[in-house]
């Protein structure tokens, strides 16, 4: 933990689509990556200056319907500052989503902060989402804290019929009743938690079609989480207009 580091990360890249290659949900990369960041001190204690940036990026999201557009997303660290900065901004269906925020890596720890006006998260056949968000990221070594509110001012959803009979999807996190930590499914527990206060809100345009049911949906819920009870949902949801049919 006492030798020194002295490192200089330059890069430059035009061609994203290798990307895929990792994370696969998301295609048709463009954009441009270019960083200059060194990283000195110790190695129990570095201290990483420069910046690392994408630029006039774009990707498509096939299992969400969208496109993101307009991504730049920067990450700064200045000299005898523990903490990188990072800032940016994008936008799906002309809705814009910023980013800003802070993280540590020597102590594990820092804040995200999204805000959002009328972003598209969701353009399928089944369901058309847009979101406006006001969240916070709060991390810590073993706890990431969720809080703020998602407003939802349109959405259309006609879900379609669920086989009860599917399997599960290989992401699917079992919780395990008995130590309340995630399970992989192989007994590998996760150290960090997720807690959550996160209000969700709707606006005057949500829609739902689903099992004989058709109509608008309004009201407010606060979703709490904290890993050691379940989950739990507080507010009204009304149905503002609406017809039901056998």
């Amino acid at each position: 933990t006492r030798q020194n580091l002295d490192a200089q990360l330059t890069l430059a890249l035009s061609d994203l689509k290798f990307i895929s290659l990792f994370a696969p949900q998301l295609q048709a990369i463009t954009g441009q990556i270019d960083s200059d960041m060194s990283v000195t001190g110790r190695i129990d204690q570095p201290l990483m200056q420069g910046h690392l940036t994408l630029s006039d990026a774009s990707t498509d999201l096939p299992a969400l319907g969208i496109k993101l557009e307009g991504i730049n997303l920067s990450l700064i660290g200045k000299p005898g500052d523990n903490n990188l900065q990072l800032k940016g901004a994008l936008q799906s269906g002309k809705g814009p989503l910023n980013i800003s925020g802070r993280y540590n890596p020597i102590l594990d720890s820092g804040e995200i902060t999204l805000q959002g006006e009328r972003f598209q998260a969701v353009a399928t056949e089944d369901i058309q989402a847009w979101i406006s968000p006001e969240i916070k990221l709060n991390i810590e070594p073993q706890l990431i804290h969720l809080g703020g509110e998602l407003k939802i001012p349109e959405a259309h959803i006609q879900p379609p019929t669920i086989d009860a009979s599917s399997p599960l999807s290989e992401d699917v996190v079992i919780i395990d009743p008995a130590n309340n930590q995630a399970s992989d499914g192989q007994g590998n527990s996760k150290q960090r938690v997720l807690e959550t206060q996160l209000r969700i809100t709707l606006g005057d345009k949500v829609y739902l079609d689903a099992l004989g049911f058709k109509g608008r949906l309004l009201g407010s819920i606060l979703v709490e989480d904290n890993a050691r009870q379940v989950t739990r949902a507080t507010g009204i949801m009304q149905v503002a207009t609406g017809q039901y049919r056998l």
